[in-house]
């Protein structure tokens, strides 16, 4: 168990780096882990990877599919709408894919 005095908003050698924790909760001042895990944009040990484009949520877990590749919003809107054959609020339901390649690289269903 962590103290609250081993944990703070910045962690590493001279608290150089910043805490990317879930609801902005302190990380350990050392390595940087989170207790509850990481905030919307983030993954990663020390929560210090951005999550890629088309990745979002706890640990970048969940897809989006935007038109002409623009990142998706922390709740997984695409300003831009969905790129084609992709639909829904979040723009991550497909259609049956019909390739071998699509099955593997855009989770289709």
């Amino acid at each position: 168990m962590t103290s609250l005095q081993d944990q703070g908003a910045y962690f590493g050698v001279d608290d150089f780096y910043d805490c990317h924790c879930v609801n902005d909760e302190q990380c350990e001042k050392i390595t940087g882990s989170c207790i509850n895990g990481c905030s919307e944009k983030y993954s990663g040990p020390s929560c210090q990877k951005q999550c890629n484009v088309g990745t979002y949520g706890s640990d970048c877990s969940n897809f989006c599919y935007c038109l002409h590749n623009v990142g998706c919003s922390d709740d997984g809107v695409c300003p831009s709408g969905c790129l084609n054959g992709w639909q829904g609020p979040h723009c991550n339901i497909g259609q049956i894919c019909k390739e071998a390649l699509d099955q593997i690289f855009r989770h289709c269903f």
